[in-house]
């Protein structure tokens, strides 16, 4: 092979490596094309969930509509203020991310999250014993050295006594998990007692999640002993004759996500 044709023969590989990098280097462009557009669907995403969740650009289905009107008027909420303690805790996975930070960059912690299961436990009680049939609140005021009660109805005309737990975090520390155990089948056991003509229901209501469908069975492994028992916001309802529902989750965080908007004052 002659000088001139091992030139050429360079020549045309310079070429074919300068294209190869120019080709690599519009694939790179298009790949970080992709990625923003990939990016920009996300926020778009991301906007619409928070839009949705904050219910500016939704229509209020009824249920929403009725926890709106008790939530609106109720004291509990309107005297709430945030600690804003920086820590984590059950119901902050249903929050919208843009309430979790104040304009101090502070985030709701611990100490609110006590507060709005608190909150959650009495405008569940309000719904229910304005929507639920037949239903009459005989819940007393707490006693000293007595245990406490969230929820405990009566309905005369079936002569059924409901005793409920709210309780918004399951994943308790072990040792918890027995007591509350304990506690629950021991008043609903007192109920027995005060009420020998009644049938006597009870629950441990999971107020994190809207069905018992979606409790995880990391969760419902650690109740077996009142599987039974252990409802979801939906099934609770259903047992006290509420027609009213939760259609999935995403309904559940616009509740959750007024309530926490109304007792915080988050814009």
């Amino acid at each position: 092979m002659s000088d001139n044709q091992i030139n050429e023969l360079n020549d045309i590989f310079t070429k074919l490596s300068t294209n190869d990098t120019i080709i690599n280097k519009n694939d790179t462009i298009i790949n970080k094309n992709n990625n923003i557009l990939n990016k920009n669907d996300n926020i778009l995403n991301t906007s619409e969930l928070n839009n949705t969740l904050d219910n500016n650009t939704t229509v209020d289905s009824s249920i929403i509509t009725k926890f709106k009107d008790i939530i609106d008027i109720n004291d509990y909420i309107k005297k709430s203020i945030s600690d804003k303690i920086k820590s984590d805790s059950s119901l902050s996975s249903l929050i919208n991310p843009i309430y979790l930070l104040s304009k101090s960059d502070n985030k709701l912690g611990q100490g609110d999250f006590i507060k709005l299961g608190n909150a959650l436990e009495k405008i569940l009680n309000i719904f229910i014993t304005k929507f639920s049939p037949n239903i009459i609140n005989i819940k007393k005021p707490n006693i000293k050295h007595e245990k406490e009660k969230d929820h405990l109805y009566i309905d005369h005309n079936k002569k059924i006594i409901f005793y409920a737990e709210v309780k918004s975090n399951l994943e308790m520390d072990t040792e918890k998990i027995p007591a509350t155990i304990n506690k629950v089948k021991q008043i609903s056991e007192d109920q027995k007692k005060d009420y020998p003509e009644y049938t006597i229901k009870w629950f441990l209501v999971a107020a994190r999640y809207y069905s018992s469908s979606i409790i995880p069975s990391s969760i419902l492994k650690k109740y077996t002993s009142i599987s039974s028992n252990l409802v979801g916001i939906n099934e609770y309802f259903t047992e006290l004759n509420i027609d009213e529902k939760f259609s999935n989750e995403d309904e559940y965080k616009i509740f959750i996500n007024y309530l926490t908007k109304k007792m915080f004052k988050l814009v």
